[in-house]
């Protein structure tokens, strides 16, 4: 078993209870289907609310700062997670989400870029999703993260919904224009915060 597999086996139990983890439509996180993962992002546990929630083992961009020092970098590698310099051009990193998904794994994205716990603007969307799918072929499982009260509290509830794949096609882009690239990412966040509405109003 896996460093990953073993970690998840550790921590599910510890979040369902202190952090009052649920998810919503389990079973739609198709296992006979390669999707790029993309979620909203409101606080820094999402990572590991989602993985809990999603059957495959799932693989991030993460902000080259927290790789700095070297333990605390070497944890979250084996967690998934490769570094990405943000605001500006990184070609490795990329390249890395090219080579994952060739791979058959499963490749997750936050397309706001950063955490936005209070700020639900479908024009955050970055154009990234949208290419990565329509350059790879792979459809994209949109998963919206629900915290109770907007924040991240302790024995508070913090909610995964899982929605329904969207195929690649809807992503097309005829040029690879990234303007273009950033509307249909727009478009997509529409559909991702409209997942809101599953939470259970007992949960909220």
């Amino acid at each position: 078993m896996s460093f990953y597999a073993v970690a998840k086996v550790i921590i599910t139990p510890f979040f369902k209870l202190f952090y009052g983890q649920r998810v919503i439509n389990k079973k739609g996180f198709p296992m006979d289907e390669q999707v790029i993962v993309a979620s909203n992002h409101t606080s820094f546990i999402d990572p590991i609310l989602i993985g809990m929630a999603c059957k495959k083992r799932l693989y991030y961009m993460a902000k080259a700062e927290l790789f700095r020092f070297k333990p605390f970098g070497a944890l979250i590698r084996s967690l998934g997670a490769f570094p990405v310099h943000r605001g500006m051009r990184d070609s490795d990193a990329t390249n890395k989400v090219y080579e994952i998904i060739e791979e058959g794994k499963t490749f997750a994205i936050f397309p706001q870029g950063t955490r936005t716990p209070y700020k639900e603007d479908p024009d955050d969307g970055k154009p990234g999703i949208a290419m990565f799918s329509d350059k790879t072929g792979v459809g994209v499982l949109p998963v919206y993260v629900y915290n109770k009260k907007g924040k991240v509290r302790v024995f508070s509830r913090n909610v995964v919904v899982i929605g329904d794949v969207i195929p690649a096609s809807e992503f097309s882009v005829e040029g690879g224009s990234m303007l273009d690239y950033r509307r249909k990412a727009s478009g997509f966040m529409e559909t991702l915060f409209a997942l809101k509405e599953r939470v259970p109003e007992k949960w909220k």
